[in-house]
């Protein structure tokens, strides 16, 4: 059985490759853009020399501006599919943290002892009380979940 940490590290490992993959698809929807520019400037220099007159260059250039507005749009939704993905990955995160007790529960003893192992430090036996402290980033979740500013 899958613990929450190894779901938890599952979820962020889908994410990055995610991000990755629309970043590298954001690069080359930026060099494209370049060259609509490039292409723009290239018609106005064509009419200017004469090579193109004006209905060709007006004929020209809305197509490539029509070309350019695709790839800002195709720009615009993978930028709004990094935040969409960072989104699903908090509410997937939320979800986990709900069941994490049921699934503590269900674990091996040795499971526990690895979960503990991971969110935990310096645990000390005091008698039959264990001391130990949180480990970041569950330290800074403690603390925010104690704190009524937590969203501030």
């Amino acid at each position: 059985m899958k613990t929450p940490f190894d779901i938890a590290d599952k979820l962020n490992e889908l994410e990055m490759k995610a991000r990755a993959a629309t970043q590298r698809n954001i690069g080359a929807i930026k060099i494209r853009l370049k060259d609509m520019e490039n292409a723009e400037d290239g018609l106005y220099s064509d009419l200017k020399r004469g090579i193109l007159d004006e209905d060709g260059y007006k004929r020209q250039l809305s197509n490539v501006r029509a070309e350019r507005q695709r790839y800002m749009d195709i720009l615009r939704e993978a930028q709004n599919d990094i935040h969409g993905a960072v989104t699903v990955t908090a509410k997937k995160i939320l979800e986990l943290a709900q069941k994490a007790p049921d699934l503590y529960l269900r674990q091996t003893p040795e499971k526990r002892r690895e979960f503990l192992d991971k969110i935990l430090s310096n645990p000390i036996l005091d008698g039959i009380t264990v001391r130990y402290e949180l480990k970041k980033p569950f330290s800074i979740l403690s603390k925010m979940a104690s704190s009524s500013n937590w969203g501030g």
